[in-house]
C-alpha cells in the first residue's frame, strides 16, 4: 500500500497554480497550503478506495447555464429533457462568469457523491463578497435543487429552506469543513466551520424560490445551482403536485419523489421514475425515437406529446391528448385545460366568464385579439367574432359599444350601437350591419314598422324595412290592409285573413272584426279571443265569459266547441253536452245542472239521494248531511271509497289503479304508484328505478334501488338488470355465478360461498371457467371436479382437497412429507402431520414450504429484496414493493416508510432509500464529513483510512481572510 500511496501524495504536495482572481490568497502560508493539499490527496485516495468497494451509481444532475448578469444579479437556464427552467439570481456579486474564465470546480471530488454523478461544468459561477440578502427564483417549481459552494471561508448562509449536506472535501482553494445548524424556526444555516470548505448541499422538497442571507463580508465565495428535475407542481403550473396528480393533460402522474412519472393519461407506459437518459423525459414529452411509448405509437408533431392535439386526425379518442375525438375524426380541443389549441382564442385554465377569456375559450370584448398561431387568431379569437380597428375584440353591428373603434364597421350609431345609418347599404353582415338591425326590401338599412321615416314620400318608404309607408305616414301597412307578412303591418300583426290587424282588446277600424288578428270582436267592440283561447280578462273574450282556467268560455246551457268542458265558464258539461248550469239556475233536467241535482222549483241544486242523482264526474256524498253531489276525487288524491275516485279505485287510501293492472286513458296518472311498468301496467317494471318496493310491479326492489327479481328466479326480458342482485347465472337465473365475489351465500346462484368470498360449487362438481376458483373448497382434483373433503371417497389423492387419501379410499389430510400433498399444500411439521394450504406472499411463515410463492424471508412469504419477483409482481415481494429496477424492495433514492421497504435495507434521514455505501452524515474526518464506520469501510481500505485520518487532522489549519 505504501508504494501505491506515495506517488499520489508526492504529486499532490506541490502547490496548485494560483489565478489572478485569487491573488489575495497568496498570503496563505506554504505550510497550510501543503496541509490542505495532503488532505485533498487523502480524500481522493480514500474516495477511490471506497468507490472500489462498490458505491452505487449516482444520478446525473443538470447545472445552470448562466447567460447574463448585471449589478442586480444574473439570469440563466436549465434544460431537463424537453423542459426548460429559467433561473434568476437577485443580490450582490463580486463577479459572474457566464462564458469562460477559471474553472473553480476542479477538482470535482467535493461536488460528486452517491446521488450526484457530475460536478459543475466549465467555469460558470456567481461570486459574492458582501453580506446581505440573496434570492434565487425558478420559473417552474423544482424538486430538491442542489447548491454547490466554493471557499465558504469564515462565512455562513442563513437559508429559509431546509437542506442536507451531500458532500464536501478539498477543492480549488484547499480543504475545510461545512456545518449546519438551525438557530431559529424556519432558519437553516450553512456555516464555514474551518478551513476552505467546498461542497454541495441539497434543498429539501419542492421549491419555487430560495432566499438566504450572507452573514459576513469576505474576499469572495462562489456558488452554482443544479436541478434533479421539474416537480409535479412545475408540470402542472399550479399549486399542488401531490402524489397521483396528473402532470399535464398527457403527461405521467406524480411519482412518490415529486417528479412526473407513471402511466400517462392516453395509455402510454413510462417508468414511474424515468432516468434522465430515458427516451421519455420527466414531463412525458415524446419524439420520433420515443413515440413507441405513446398509445398506438403516435407522438403529436405539434407539441411533442403523446397523442394528437386539437385538429389532428386520430383513429380513436385515446390517441388525442384531450381524450376527445371529434365527429370529423380529428382530436377536439379542451377548453379550460390551460393549453391554447386550434379552435380556441384563449385558454386560462378555467371556464369562468368576465376574466378576459370567456367560458367558451374566446377572448372577451375590450381585450387584445389573439395573434397566437396555436389557437384561433383575429376575428375568430373574439367572443364577438370582431377584432376592432384598435386591435381589441369588438362588437358586431347592432350591439352596444363604448366607442366607434370597438365596432367592426368603425361606425357607432346615435343609439350607441355599432352599425350603419338607415337608408345606407350595409356590408357583408346584412341586417346585422344596420344600426336598426333591420334590412329593407331594397337591401338598405331600414326602420321598423310604425316608425316615422326621416324623408316623406317614396324616399321615406325606402327607409322602411317593408319598403311600405302606412296611411298614417309611418312604416308598414295600416290595419285592414293586405300584407304578405306581419313585418309589413304597421303594428306587426297579421290577421288570419292575411290583413294587418289589431291585437285583442284594441278597437278595430271600419273593417271591424276583419281588422282583429283573432277575427273576433268582443261585446265591448274590441278585438277579442274565441272560446277556448287564453285571455287576460273576460273583456278580451268574444263571449265576455272567462273560465276559471283562464280560457274564454260560453254560458251555461250552450254547447261548447271542440274544447269541451274547458270552454264552459263553469268548466262542467252536463249529460246533454251543454255547459252545466250553476245552483239556482233554471234547467230542463238534472243533467243540465253542474252538480247533477234539480230541485222541486226546477232550479239546479246539489242535493241528492243516490249516485244516480248526480251528473257525470260527481258522486253522492252519503256521509254529508244533507247528502250532496260532490265532484269526484282525481287520481292520486286521498280517498275512503272507490265511489269517490274519478278514475280507478281507492287503493291504500289513494285514488288510482293498483300496480299490476292496466290503467285507462289517463295513463300513469291513474296508477296509485304514479308509475307504469314496461308491460304497460301500473307499477315499475324490473330494472326501473323505484322509491320503494311498493312501486315495483313485482314488489321486489334490488340493492341498486331498481325493481328486480330474487336470485334463482328467471328474469324478464331485461336480463340481469331485472335481477335484484344484478347478476344472471349461466343457467339464466338471477344470482352471482361461480367465481364471482359475493357478500353472502344468498347472493350465489349455486348457494355456496368459497372461503375467499367467491361463489362456488360443491365438492365433486365440475367448476366453470374459473376452475378451482369456482369451487367452494378452492381445490380442483385431477378429474377436473372440485376437491373432496375429509371422509369423502376419492379415486386419487389429487382429488382430495387436502391432497391425501387413506387406505379406505377416502380423503384424509394426513401426510408424511410435502410430496404427499396436492399442489398448493404442504405437510405441516407439527404432529400429527397434516396437509395445509400454502400461504400467500406477504403472510408470516417459519419455513419456505409454507409459502405458495417464493420463500420464507425474514418471517414473511415472498421474494427477498433485490430479487426479481414472478408474474405476481410486487405481491410476491416480502416487502410488497418493487423498485424501479423491477426487483423487490424500493431502489436507492426512492421514498419508503421503513428500511424494510428499501432494496438496500438502508433508509436515509430524508426518508429515501439509501445505497449500501452511502456516507453517514455527521461523522467527521479531516474537516470533512465521511463515513469511517468499520461496518461500511473494511479491510485494507478501512485501515488506511483510519491511519490517514490521524495524519490529516494534525495538518488542518484555519486560514483567516478578510
Amino acid at each position: 500500500m505504501k508504494s501505491l500511496l506515495a506517488p499520489s501524495i508526492r504529486s499532490l504536495l506541490s502547490p496548485p497554480g494560483e489565478t489572478p482572481d485569487r491573488r489575495t490568497h497568496l498570503f496563505q502560508t506554504q505550510k497550510v497550503r501543503a496541509a490542505a493539499t495532503v488532505l485533498g490527496a487523502i480524500a481522493a485516495v480514500a474516495g477511490g478506495l471506497i468507490a472500489s468497494e462498490g458505491v452505487a451509481q449516482a444520478d446525473p444532475v443538470y447545472w445552470v447555464n448562466w447567460t447574463a448578469s448585471n449589478a442586480a444579479g444574473a439570469t440563466g437556464t436549465v434544460q431537463i429533457g424537453g423542459t426548460s427552467v429559467d433561473v434568476t439570481y437577485t443580490g450582490q456579486s463580486a463577479f459572474v462568469q457566464t462564458n469562460g474564465g477559471s474553472n473553480y470546480w476542479s477538482p470535482k471530488a467535493p461536488y460528486v457523491s452517491a446521488t450526484v454523478d457530475n460536478e459543475p461544468p466549465a467555469s460558470d459561477i456567481i461570486a459574492m463578497s458582501a453580506r446581505g440578502a440573496r434570492k434565487i427564483v425558478f420559473s417552474k417549481p423544482v424538486r430538491n435543487p442542489l447548491f454547490a459552494v466554493v471557499s465558504l471561508n469564515g462565512n455562513g448562509y442563513a437559508f429559509d429552506t431546509d437542506f442536507t449536506i451531500l458532500s464536501q472535501g478539498a477543492g480549488f482553494f484547499g480543504n475545510g469543513v461545512l456545518g449546519k445548524d438551525n438557530p431559529a424556526p424556519g432558519v437553516f444555516r450553512l456555516n464555514g466551520v474551518a478551513g476552505e470548505p467546498h461542497g454541495v448541499i441539497e434543498f429539501q422538497g419542492v421549491v419555487s424560490e430560495v432566499n438566504w442571507t450572507a452573514l459576513s463580508d469576505e474576499n469572495w465565495n462562489g456558488f452554482q445551482l443544479a436541478l434533479r428535475g421539474v416537480s409535479c407542481k412545475g408540470h402542472l403550473g399550479t399549486p399542488g403536485g401531490a402524489v397521483g396528480e396528473v402532470c399535464s393533460a398527457a403527461a405521467p402522474v406524480c411519482a412518490a419523489n415529486g417528479s412526473c412519472g407513471g402511466a400517462i393519461a392516453n395509455g402510454a407506459a413510462i417508468p414511474a421514475n424515468p432516468a434522465p437518459n430515458n427516451a421519455a423525459p420527466f414531463d412525458g414529452t415524446c419524439n420520433a425515437s420515443s413515440a413507441a411509448l405513446c398509445a398506438a405509437g403516435l407522438c403529436s408533431a405539434a407539441d411533442q406529446r403523446c397523442g394528437g392535439r386539437a385538429g389532428e386526425p386520430a383513429a380513436r379518442a385515446n390517441q388525442c391528448r384531450s381524450g376527445i375525438l371529434a365527429g370529423d375524426g380529428t382530436c377536439a380541443a379542451v377548453c379550460g385545460n390551460g393549453t391554447l389549441e386550434p379552435g380556441e382564442g384563449c385558454d386560462d385554465s378555467n371556464k369562468t366568464d368576465g376574466d378576459g377569456c370567456a367560458a367558451t375559450c374566446t377572448i372577451e370584448n375590450g381585450r387584445t385579439c389573439s395573434v397566437n398561431a396555436a389557437g384561433l387568431v383575429g376575428n375568430a379569437s373574439c367572443q364577438s367574432a370582431v377584432c376592432a380597428a384598435d386591435g381589441s375584440c369588438g362588437q358586431v353591428n347592432g350591439q352596444q359599444a363604448a366607442t366607434a373603434s370597438a365596432c367592426r364597421s368603425g361606425v357607432r350609431a346615435a343609439a350607441g350601437r355599432c352599425g350603419v345609418s338607415n337608408g345606407v347599404a350595409p356590408g357583408v353582415g346584412g341586417a346585422a350591419d344596420c344600426a336598426s338591425l333591420i334590412l329593407g326590401a331594397d337591401g338598405k338599412c331600414g326602420l321598423p314598422n310604425g316608425t316615422q321615416p326621416s324623408v316623406p314620400g317614396a324616399a321615406g318608404a325606402l327607409e322602411c324595412a317593408s319598403s311600405v309607408l302606412g296611411a298614417d305616414g309611418k312604416c308598414g301597412k295600416a290595419n285592414g290592409e293586405a300584407a304578405e307578412s306581419a313585418t309589413e303591418c304597421r303594428v306587426a300583426i297579421l290577421g288570419a285573413d292575411g290583413k294587418c290587424g289589431h291585437v285583442n282588446g284594441t278597437q278595430p277600424g271600419l273593417g271591424g272584426a276583419n281588422e282583429c288578428a283573432s277575427l273576433v270582436v268582443g261585446s265591448d267592440g274590441k278585438c277579442g279571443k274565441a272560446n277556448g283561447e287564453a285571455a287576460a280578462s273576460a273583456v278580451q273574450c268574444r263571449s265576455s265569459l272567462l273560465a276559471a282556467n283562464g280560457l274564454c268560455g260560453v254560458s251555461n246551457g250552450v254547447a261548447p266547441g271542440a274544447g269541451g268542458a274547458t270552454e264552459c265558464a263553469a268548466l262542467a258539461v252536463g249529460n246533454d253536452g251543454k255547459c252545466g248550469k250553476t245552483n239556482g239556475e233554471a234547467a230542463n233536467s238534472a243533467s243540465q245542472c253542474r252538480d247533477g241535482a234539480l230541485g222541486a222549483d226546477g232550479k239546479c241544486t246539489n242535493a241528492c239521494t243516490v249516485a244516480m242523482d248526480c251528473a257525470l264526474g260527481s258522486y253522492c256524498d252519503v256521509t254529508a248531511s244533507p247528502k250532496v253531489c260532490t265532484v269526484k276525487t282525481p287520481v292520486g288524491a286521498a280517498c275512503k271509497a272507490t265511489v269517490e275516485c274519478a278514475v280507478g279505485s281507492c287503493t291504500a287510501g289513494i285514488c288510482g289503479v293498483p300496480n299490476g293492472e292496466a290503467p285507462g286513458a289517463g295513463g300513469v296518472a291513474e296508477c296509485a304508484s304514479k308509475a307504469i311498468g314496461a308491460d304497460g301496467k301500473c307499477g315499475k317494471a324490473n330494472g326501473e328505478a323505484a322509491a320503494s318496493a311498493s312501486q315495483c310491479r313485482i314488489g321486489i326492489l334490488g340493492t341498486d334501488s331498481k325493481c328486480g327479481v330474487t336470485n334463482g328466479a328467471v328474469p324478464a326480458g331485461g336480463g340481469a338488470p331485472t335481477c335484484a342482485s344484478l347478476v344472471v347465472g349461466a343457467d339464466g337465473k338471477c344470482g352471482k355465478p361461480n367465481g364471482e365475489p359475493a357478500t353472502t351465500v344468498a347472493q350465489c346462484r349455486s348457494g355456496a360461498l368459497a372461503p375467499n368470498g367467491l361463489c362456488g360449487v360443491a365438492n365433486g362438481t365440475a367448476p366453470g371457467a374459473g376452475g378451482a376458483g369456482d369451487c367452494a373448497s378452492l381445490a380442483l382434483g385431477s378429474d377436473g371436479k372440485c376437491g373432496k373433503t375429509n371422509g369423502e371417497a376419492a379415486t386419487t389423492a389429487s382429488q382430495c382437497r387436502d391432497g391425501a387419501i387413506g387406505a379406505d379410499g377416502k380423503c384424509t389430510n394426513a401426510c408424511a412429507a410435502t410430496d404427499d400433498c396436492a399442489t398448493g399444500f404442504y405437510c405441516s411439521k407439527n404432529a400429527p402431520k397434516v396437509c395445509v394450504g400454502k400461504k400467500p406472499a406477504g403472510a408470516t411463515c417459519t419455513v419456505s414450504d409454507e409459502c405458495s410463492v417464493g420463500g420464507c424471508n425474514e418471517g414473511v412469504c415472498g421474494v427477498s429484496n433485490g430479487e426479481a419477483p414472478g408474474a405476481g409482481g410486487a405481491i410476491e415481494c416480502a416487502s410488497r414493493v418493487t423498485g424501479s429496477d423491477g426487483k423487490c424492495g424500493k431502489a436507492d433514492g426512492e421514498a419508503a416508510a421503513s428500511a424494510a421497504q428499501c432494496r438496500s435495507a438502508l433508509l436515509g434521514a430524508d426518508g429515501l432509500c439509501a445505497p449500501r455505501e452511502v456516507p453517514d452524515a455527521g461523522a467527521s474526518f479531516g474537516g470533512g464529513a465521511c463515513d469511517v464506520t468499520p461496518a461500511r469501510v473494511s479491510g485494507p481500505a478501512g485501515g488506511l483510512f483510519a491511519a490517514l485520518a490521524v495524519v490529516a487532522a494534525s495538518l488542518v489549519a484555519r486560514r483567516k481572510r478578510n
